[in-house]
Parts: C-alpha cells; sequence; structure tokens
C-alpha cells in the first residue's frame, strides 16, 4: 500500500496536482510518513557525507603534493582550514594525522634551518676574528667594525680571543668587547 500511494503522491506532485498529492500523501499512516521522512533525512545525510568525502580525499591529495613538494606551510594551512570547516567528525580522523605530520615536518625544518644559520654565524665569527690577524692594519679595522655590528654574539667569541697568542687579534677582541660595553667581558678583561 504504502509503494502504490507514495508513487501515486509523487505522480501526482509531478503533475501540478498538489493538492490532490497532499491528499493521497494524507492517506499513509502517519507512522510510516513518520519513517520516510526520517529515511530521507538520512539519505541526504549519507549523501552529504559521500561530497564531504570526496572533497576531503581531494584535499588530502592537494596537501600530499603540496608536502611532497616542500610546500609544507600550504599543506599546514589547507588542512587546517579543512579541519575547521569540516562537519563530519567521521572524517576528522583522515584529517589529524596528516596535518600533525606536516606540521612535525615544519618543526623539524625550522629547527634544522636555525642550527644551519648557527652555524653559519659561528664560522662568520671565526673568520672574522681571523682577520684581526691580519698584518693589513685596515683589514684588521673592517673586523673590528664587523665584530662590532654583530654585537651581542660577538661577546663569547671575543672574550675567548683575548688569550690569543697574535697582539693583534687580542688588540682587536679588546676594541670589539669595548665597543659593545658587555658586562660580561669585564672580568676577563680586567683580569689580564
Amino acid at each position: 500500500y504504502w509503494d502504490n500511494a507514495h508513487g501515486r503522491a509523487q505522480g501526482l506532485s509531478r503533475d501540478g496536482r498538489f493538492l490532490a498529492a497532499s491528499r493521497e500523501y494524507d492517506r499513509i499512516p502517519k507512522h510510516q510518513r513518520r519513517g520516510d521522512l526520517e529515511r530521507k533525512v538520512q539519505d541526504a545525510k549519507d549523501a552529504l557525507e559521500r561530497q564531504a568525502t570526496a572533497r576531503v580525499e581531494e584535499a588530502l591529495k592537494s596537501a600530499d603534493q603540496a608536502f611532497a613538494d616542500g610546500r609544507y606551510e600550504y599543506a599546514d594551512g589547507l588542512l587546517s582550514q579543512l579541519e575547521e570547516d569540516c562537519g563530519f567528525p567521521s572524517l576528522l580522523p583522515r584529517i589529524r594525522p596528516r596535518l600533525d605530520e606536516i606540521r612535525e615536518q615544519r618543526r623539524r625544518l625550522a629547527k634544522k634551518e636555525a642550527e644551519g644559520a648557527d652555524r653559519e654565524r659561528m664560522r662568520l665569527l671565526r673568520s672574522l676574528v681571523q682577520d684581526l690577524s691580519q698584518p693589513d692594519p685596515e683589514a684588521q679595522r673592517r673586523a673590528v667594525e664587523a665584530l662590532k655590528a654583530v654585537g651581542p654574539e660577538a661577546v663569547r667569541p671575543m672574550i675567548q680571543a683575548l688569550d690569543h697568542e697574535d697582539p693583534h687579534v687580542r688588540w682587536g677582541a679588546v676594541m670589539v668587547l669595548g665597543a659593545l660595553g658587555s658586562s660580561e667581558a669585564v672580568v676577563p678583561m680586567t683580569g689580564r
């Protein structure tokens, strides 16, 4: 009975006879109508979740490609937005592990870049200390000015340079430490 009445109601509504369709629908027992409505709502939710799943998979592929290309910030932003906008909790377990992986990779890269920058600064400082031992006074002056420009990071290497065997290096270290005015250098300079 249900299928026939429902089919007739749909057929009548397509023909433009909405009043007849409404009457036909009213003949369907209420408990069957509620089940039909719940089924339609669930079908609509399922369809939306399938669409969302397809979009999530597409976004995950884009994020994976960006990750493979080294565009970690873009991949992070894409997945963060996807996680924020995702209306289906069942899809979050697909997003979060990849987002965590991308964020961990970004942290590792930032740490590696910082370590590389630190090594480069130390190499530069060693090079400038060596330039203090140049016989050319102009080269020594440029090294002193460069070490002053480095700022507080030059204090420790200059304190170590106070013990250098070359008097030019010791002189340059005193000039740099005096210009920087670091309280850390007072004891090593006055103890000599």
